[in-house]
């Protein structure tokens, strides 16, 4: 008999496990711990997914099971099985303006994030405050196109199957972050920029007990916050001082 709850919870590490090994790729921490800690998670990455098949194998075996089984347990252990969702973009829908249009507003306005969604105009976060470019809202065929122009093709077949993925895009000389997720059947997305300098604590307004932590020889620092914060800004300044 296979263990629902296990199955979820393996289901839970191993897509959790795999948003953080690529948001470690897409990182800055050019730090020489840096290749060891990805192949460690690169391999409990593995690990995860041969665990998880072996469950699987064992729901496909076991009818009687999955026939009792509540349809939202099913559906964990189902979690990477695609959606219907077109990937192509070969026929663009009518647009008076581009992905890259877009992020050059953003770029020319100091923005901090672009926000694509259906019904929705496109939204930058300006010192917080979330404005809308125009007053044209998007179809969800065009809020669909404008996000996988920026995903190569094996992203968009991973977006396919965990229904969000992470990305870099460049547009002129900004590299941006990409996340784009299947909200309801609808393919959004959010672009936050990722600054190519990386600020000192004084310029960060950052307290000084920042730089005896970064002269510890051993120990465990946890920088937290909500989303938009600081902390990976904080931690590339740090990680700047130890270096």
């Amino acid at each position: 008999m296979v263990d629902r709850s296990r199955a979820e919870n393996l289901t839970r590490q191993l897509n959790e496990l795999t948003i953080e090994v690529e948001r470690l790729r897409l990182g800055q921490q050019e730090t020489s711990q840096f290749p060891a800690v990805l192949a460690s998670m690169q391999s409990r990455l593995d690990e995860l997914s041969e665990q998880l098949e072996q469950l699987r194998q064992q729901v496909e075996s076991a009818p009687a099971v999955v026939q009792a089984a509540p349809a939202a347990s099913v559906a964990a252990v189902a979690a990477t099985t695609e959606v219907d969702l077109d990937i192509s973009t070969d026929h663009p829908p009518t647009l008076g303006f581009t992905l890259d249009d877009l992020l050059r507003v953003v770029i020319k306005h100091g923005a901090s994030d672009l926000h694509i969604k259906p019904n929705a105009a496109p939204t930058v976060r300006l010192d917080g405050d979330l404005i809308p470019i125009g007053n044209d809202i998007l179809t969800p065929e065009q809020s669909r196109y404008l996000v996988l122009t920026s995903l190569p093709l094996v992203k968009r077949h991973r977006l396919l199957q965990r229904r969000e993925v992470d990305h870099a895009y460049v547009c002129g000389d900004v590299r941006f972050r990409l996340n784009a997720f299947l909200e309801r059947g609808h393919l959004s997305a959010a672009y936050r920029t990722v600054s190519s300098e990386i600020p000192g604590f004084a310029q960060l307004g950052l307290p000084s007990v920042l730089e005896r932590l970064g002269q510890l020889n051993d120990g465990l620092v946890l920088v937290t916050g909500p989303a938009g914060s600081g902390k990976s800004t904080t931690l590339a300044a740090l990680l700047d001082f130890i270096n």
